[in-house]
């Protein structure tokens, strides 16, 4: 607090302190020895006053207030010392004792930096003059003096409630503030201003700018220095004792505003409002990066996920998850909650009470907007982009291309509308909506479409909180409940929201009959709902779910809905679907993806960026520009963060290490990369992912494995990472191990860790195109001129058909893909027959239609690669290669002939009960049961090199190591159902697998 000044004329008296309290009462106790004709001061003695009035001293009250001196000092603990120290020394009139040990709760104990002895002269002296006997224990003199100092506080806050009560009567004395328009556009009284020019956020300790903050943070500028002045602030001190000053003069300020506020008689109102019911609320800097406040904290120290239902981590979670702590129980006692019940009664009124404060904060903070005044968003004139605007000078609009601003624009410079932002009618009316024109044209632009885009969001918001029914009565939309749509709601028949399949309504659900959720669109609850919200039931389901959709998406549907506004709602959604396991298709980059649902993600380049926030469910992916640059800052690993700014306005600063990233806000982001597989698993693959593995030298710069390393072959580590990722790959040449869980290396000496980084090599987009050119060059039999020829991932030579193939001379072996149907008196088909009819068990039931050998290069050339791969360290009966079969059912066929198994789709017939890889058998018979369950039926033929295997489990995702004990152990090649007579082979890798021949019958 500011010093103050005694306020009888001729005392020269000042006094300051951290606290207010305590200045009050030193003032207090000074004008009382005024009033008997006696005067003692302490820091700026003053001229004897001469009275020949008898003196009358003054009478000790209780053992609070005694006489220190001819003074009248309250017992209590001097503040300075308990801060930055008191330079009174044993002059102090105040105890020189730890204020936490007093209050009991100082958690140092004897490491304390602050006095607990009460033994001390100076605490001796003044606790003897406010009678406290320190000749006991040192617990009865610690019970007197918390009785004592406590006594104190209360008859301080009555002094302070008693002031306050009387200050709307009261002169009222210049409070120092802070300018609030220098704080948002700018002030035009410049220097004149008799508010404070200072970063707001700064002096309330939250500027999270630092020097990069276009406010001011110097208090010693001249308009500053002389406010604080005229306020009585010292400016001819430290820097850091100005601004504990100025904190605390503008929190009295505020303090004093307040009070005046709520002491002004309102208008019309006759009786008093209650007061404001509070609500349990979670401390966000304890789950951030921890709560300085400790036991005192007004906030529950739990951790956040745990309280909504959505950590993850566990009792491993660092954040505390136990509602009967301390000073949660206080807490929650203070908002009304009982903690004498079991855990499970007290969380879900803990959970009620912190919802409804979230709710309440929301309503203010939405009140709070209401009242700002937002300058008006651009917006494009659709006009000038069709026919033509005739008011092109008065138009209120923006003249450009609609489509070069959202990046869709393909005519490019021969494009008939304008792409210029900087021509002088637009960046007028850019700077009518607050834009900043003097940035570079690409920021100007992104910051644009970032208005524009906002504003088309909240113009989706509003279109969608009501629709209209036919009679113009507002009807508020339907909503599904995702709830319903997620681990189930627990609500049931008193939800307020629909309980029906979200695929289903979206026109995307596969499971069809199949699937686990509600598509009865007539259903009593679901009709009930949809006829509150102005729905016509009584008609046929098909049209029913038309106006549902259309209520959902804000549209009109045949005059039975309209959108609140009139205007029309874009439906269109960047988020991919979630399915988990996720690679970029391979087969779409060469254009030959046939697959109606693939599970992989369909782009134009060998990777995908992609981030959402840590409590979302759906992933954002990046613009391409976006997507290039993030992976060419991730290619290189001295990039070990990186800056991503995306158009859509977020701004977060990543950790490729961790792959988490928070933005100036504090929220939490999470990134992920998607790619195409590793080119150790396709090694013939044009488009396969090529990774590079770094170690961090003693200087900080990253070493790549291949140069360094001898014996190390490319390829090596990258294999063993695929085959393990939580394993670990011995260097022997070095005697040091690469352990991937922790991505470190750790060494003998001199170091004993060394960190270790896994980075791709980069593909340019320009790279790209190439590539795609050569392709299709190459399909046509042509060469481009002055290209090279086409080069594939590995160096391996060039592996022929087998010889039973229909290829033409000239065909390259990787583009031959065909199903060639076998005669039935070819040697080739009697093969196969008899092999399929020797296992059935009832072969007289069945009836073979078709039997097509299948001719797939690419899966040749990866199937004979990883035979060669096994056979340097294997003989071949150890590799073993078996003809198996597998069911499958019809809709599988073509994804499986033209592309290979696919891991991510096993256990949808079979199960998972020896692993989560691609299940074969022994007998066709066995295999038949997992065939389409109708009388057309297909089976393949497969060729499966199954090497060493072991039994499966149903938790493995890949075979485990041969000795449990060493990580670095090789691992088993598949997994089967019985090591001493295996019917059923596990195999975890696709190029292990060659679909031979396709068998098609009737069963």
């Amino acid at each position: 607090m500011p010093a103050v000044k005694c306020p009888f004329d001729g005392c020269d008296y000042v006094t300051d302190d951290l606290e207010a309290t305590i200045v009050v009462a030193l003032i207090k106790a000074h004008t009382t020895a005024h009033t008997v004709g006696k005067v003692v001061t302490t820091k700026t003695p003053a001229e004897p006053k001469t009275s020949t009035d008898p003196v009358t001293p003054p009478t000790p009250t209780d053992n609070v207030h005694r006489s220190v001196g001819d003074l009248n000092i309250p017992l209590q603990i001097c503040h300075k010392y308990n801060s930055n120290g008191c330079d009174r020394g044993n002059a102090c009139p105040f105890l020189h004792l730890c204020k936490s040990y007093i209050e009991s709760r100082c958690e140092s104990g004897k490491e304390c930096s602050k006095s607990h002895n009460f033994q001390q002269p100076q605490v001796k002296a003044i606790m003897e003059k406010h009678g406290i006997d320190v000749k006991r224990k040192t617990k009865e003199i610690l019970q007197d003096l918390q009785a004592a100092v406590k006594e104190f506080k209360g008859q301080s806050k009555d002094d302070s409630k008693t002031k306050q009560k009387d200050r709307a009567a009261s002169p009222k004395k210049g409070s120092i503030q802070i300018c609030n328009k220098y704080n948002g556009d700018c002030c035009e009284k410049g220097d004149t201003c008799q508010f404070l020019h200072l970063c707001k956020s700064y002096i309330e300790s939250r500027c999270e700018s630092g020097k990069e903050c276009n406010k001011s943070h110097n208090i010693l500028e001249p308009q500053v220095k002389a406010i604080m002045t005229k306020h009585g602030i010292d400016v001819n001190r430290k820097f850091k004792e100005i601004l504990r000053d100025l904190q605390t003069a503008v929190k009295e300020s505020k303090g004093q505003n307040n009070d005046d506020s709520k002491t002004k008689p309102k208008a019309k109102v006759s009786s008093e409002k209650t007061p404001k019911k509070s609500f349990v609320g979670i401390c966000y800097k304890y789950n951030g990066g921890g709560c300085e406040i400790a036991n005192s904290c007004p906030f529950l120290h739990l951790c956040k996920n745990y309280i909504e239902g959505r950590c993850e981590s566990g009792k491993e979670c660092k954040k505390s998850h136990n509602i009967l702590e301390p000073q949660v129980k206080v807490i929650m006692e203070k908002h009304g909650i009982d903690v004498k019940r079991k855990p499970k009664e007290i969380f879900p009124d803990l959970l009620a009470s912190v919802n409804e404060g979230k709710r309440q904060r929301e309503r203010e903070n939405s009140k709070a907007q209401d009242c700002v005044n937002k300058p008006p968003k651009p917006t494009i004139c659709f006009k000038y982009n069709n026919s033509g605007c005739e008011n092109s000078e008065s138009c209120p609009r923006i003249h450009m291309c609609r489509d070069y601003i959202y990046s869709k624009c393909e005519a490019g410079k021969g494009c008939a509308k304008s792409h210029n932002i900087l021509q002088l009618a637009v960046k007028s009316k850019l700077e009518q909506h607050g834009m900043n024109t003097k940035q570079k044209p690409g920021d100007l632009l992104a910051e644009l479409r970032a208005a524009l885009r906002s504003e088309t969001d909240e113009v989706k918001t509003d279109d969608r909180k009501q629709v209209n029914d036919a009679d113009g009565n507002k009807k508020s939309a339907p909503k599904i409940c995702y709830n319903y749509n997620g681990r189930g709601c627990e609500k049931a028949g008193s939800c307020s929201y629909i309980h029906m399949c979200k695929s289903y309504i979206d026109g995307k659900c596969e499971a069809g009959r199949g699937c686990n959720k509600s598509h009865d669109i007539l259903e009593p609850a679901v009709k009930a709902n949809l006829e509150k919200h102005g729905i016509n039931t009584k008609r046929k389901p098909k049209d029913i779910l038309a106006d549902f959709q259309a209520a959902l998406n804000g549209e009109n549907r045949k005059g039975n809905i309209t959108a609140g506004c009139g205007a029309k709602v874009a439906t269109h959604s960047r988020k991919p679907a979630k399915v988990s396991r996720k690679k970029v298709c391979i087969f779409n980059l060469r254009g030959i993806c046939k697959w109606n649902f693939c599970p992989n993600v369909h782009c134009d380049l060998p990777y995908q960026w992609r981030w959402k926030l840590l409590s979302a469910k759906e992933w954002t992916p990046l613009y391409q520009h976006e997507n290039v640059e993030t992976e060419r800052a991730f290619c290189d690993p001295a990039n070990e963060v990186y800056r991503l700014v995306t158009e859509q306005g977020v701004n977060i600063n990543i950790d490729f290490k961790t792959m988490i990233g928070t933005d100036f806000e504090g929220q939490i982001f999470v990134v992920n990369r998607l790619s195409t597989p590793s080119s150790v698993e396709l090694e013939r693959q044009l488009w396969a992912t090529n990774w590079m593995w770094y170690w961090k030298n003693e200087n900080g710069g990253w070493m790549n494995y291949s140069d360094t390393v001898g014996e190390i072959e490319k390829g090596d580590i990258e294999q063993a990472f695929i085959n393990n990722p939580d394993g670990q790959f011995p260097l022997r040449e070095i005697g040091s191990i690469i352990d991937f869980s922790k991505m470190m290396q750790v060494n003998d000496n001199p170091a004993p860790e060394v960190e270790i980084c896994r980075r791709p090599v980069f593909v340019s987009e320009k790279e790209a195109e190439e590539r795609k050119t050569r392709q299709t060059q190459r399909k046509r039999g042509g060469q481009i001129p002055n290209q090279p020829k086409l080069e594939r991932v590995s160096s391996t030579t060039e592996l022929s058909a087998p010889p039973n193939w229909n290829m033409l001379p000239e065909e390259d072996l990787s583009d031959h893909r065909q199903l060639v149907p076998l005669k039935e008196n070819d040697t080739e088909y009697k093969e196969i027959k008899g092999l399929f009819l020797e296992s059935l068990g009832r072969p007289r039931t069945v009836r073979i239609k078709s039997i097509e050998r299948i001719e797939n290069g690419d899966l040749w050339e990866d199937f004979v690669g990883k035979q060669i791969k096994m056979l340097k360290k294997k003989t071949e009966e150890e590799v073993g290669e078996r003809r198996l079969f597998h069911g499958t059912r019809n809709q599988y066929i073509d994804p499986i002939w033209n592309r290979g198994f696919d891991f991510r789709l096993s256990g949808q017939t079979s199960g998972t009960a020896y692993g989560k890889g691609s299940y074969f058998a022994t007998t066709s018979n066995y295999s038949n049961s997992f065939a389409e369950q109708t009388s057309d039926r297909a089976m393949f033929v497969v060729k499966v090199l199954p090497g060493a295997y072991v039994r499966g489990c149903s938790e493995y995702k890949r075979p485990p190591h041969k000795d449990k004990g060493n990580p670095c152990s090789e691992l088993y090649d598949s997994c089967v159902d019985n090591e001493t007579n295996p019917q059923i082979f596990i195999i975890f890798d696709n190029n292990q697998i060659y679909p031979e021949y396709l068998i098609k019958y009737e069963y």
